[in-house]
Parts: structure tokens; sequence; C-alpha cells
């Protein structure tokens, strides 16, 4: 347990993670007078009992994946879309699956690739900036996100790569029956396919230089129609 003047500003988010597990665990441990002596009012103190041991169980199995998940942070490698798709595609071939559902980018660098790659890797359809969806037979409707409030549906063949929007939809507080049933999943951990010959990386960020310019035409009528004109069939090319 860290004592507050020890803690880090630099502290990653996963040992922030870890401490609150740690905090919220103590809680559950440690007796509460009141608590008891309202169940025991309501005549319910079994029943609290054994609830308490359920979410124990229950905090064991978070400690567990964040013990794999963050079992040494020194030595973590930043990962590129490219070797991350290519770590969930190795696995999905495996698999018997319709759809896969990926965020559309990252916090750190917003790539926004994974999903995309993942779709071409497996061969299958791919869509960004997923909204909306609807399930239907052998397909799925997609709802688009575009530029300047605009909407585009598009259909897709199943299986399909869908990358998403946040607020696609409203998660659901699981139940505690939902809680115990998901600890005797299986968690499968893999290992990251890091090619670095191979791996993506940002070599510079810049803001592009812009080609276009702006023209004030000035003059006669004649003179500023046909210098539109000239415009149009030299630069634009629409004429």
């Amino acid at each position: 347990m860290h004592d507050q003047n020890s803690i880090g500003k630099d502290e990653s988010s996963a040992s922030k993670y870890q401490r609150a597990l740690d905090l919220f665990t103590e809680s559950v441990y440690k007796p509460d007078p009141d608590l008891r002596g309202c169940a025991h009012n309501q005549n319910c103190f079994d029943e609290l009992m054994e609830i308490r041991e359920h979410v124990i169980e229950y905090l064991k199995t978070l400690k567990e994946v964040t013990h794999h998940t963050n079992a040494d942070e020194s030595d973590e490698i930043e990962k590129d879309p490219l070797s991350i798709a290519k770590s969930f595609s190795s696995i999905l071939k495996e698999e018997s699956f319709d759809l896969v559902l990926s965020g559309l980018q990252s916090d750190d660098t917003g790539m926004g690739q994974t999903g995309v790659l993942i779709g071409e890797m497996l061969g299958i359809s791919t869509a960004t900036l997923a909204i909306e969806t609807k399930l239907e037979e052998e397909h799925i409707k997609v709802k688009r996100e575009l530029e300047a409030g605009w909407f585009q549906w598009v259909q897709l063949p199943l299986p399909a790569s869908i990358s998403i929007q946040s607020g696609l939809n409203t998660p659901r507080y699981p139940s505690l029956k939902g809680i115990m049933g998901a600890k005797k999943k299986e968690i499968k951990c893999i290992s990251p396919d890091l090619d670095l010959k191979h791996a993506q990386s940002i070599d510079k960020v810049f803001i592009p230089q812009t080609s276009k310019q702006t023209e004030v035409i000035e003059g006669e009528l004649d003179h500023v129609v046909g210098r539109i004109v000239e415009i149009m069939k030299s630069e634009i090319k629409v004429i």
C-alpha cells in the first residue's frame, strides 16, 4: 500500500488502477459494524456474508488480470497498429466469429488503423467511424460519421471488422450473477508479434503546407470572367 507522500507524479495509469483496486479490496475485508448491524436487524446477515465472499473472489480475479497485463512495466514495448493487428489476426484465424469490434483510435498516437488492418489481414469487410449498427441475417448495416455533419449507411457481408465511435451504446452494469459467471471464463493471454523490422513508426509530425491560394480578381467584367474561365480550365480543370 502506498503512502500519499510516496506517490510519484509520473505514475502510470496501470499503477493507479492497481492502487485503487488494493484500496477497494481493503475496504471489503475491513469489517463495517454499521452495515453488519443493519444486516442483523433485517435478518440477512448470512446472505451479506455470502455476497461478500463472492465479491472477494471476483476481486482476486481482477488482481490476476492486472498482474498478467502489467507484470513488468519497465520492459513495456510500444506496440504499433501493425504489430497489434498481426497479433489479433493470428488468433482470430483459429476462431469462428461474425464480428470484430475495435475502438476508433488510441488516446496516445491516434492512428486509427488497427481495425482496418485486422480486416485486411483476415480478408473480411471493414468499416470505420461507426455510430450505429443494424445486424441482419448475413450482413450488417453500419452508419458512419463523415465530415461536416454528414452520415453514410453502408452494408457489409459478415464476418466484418468495424471500428466504432465512442457513444455507440450505453454499457450495462453487470449483475452479480454475471460477474460470478465471468470469472469462470478463460482469459486467453497472447504475445504480440513484435516484428521490429517491419513495424510502423512516426518519422515526422508537421502541419502540411497548403497548395491553394486565394486570388482576388479585379477589373472590368470581361477581364474577371475571362480570368475565371482560365482558372477553371488550367487549374481546377472542370471545363
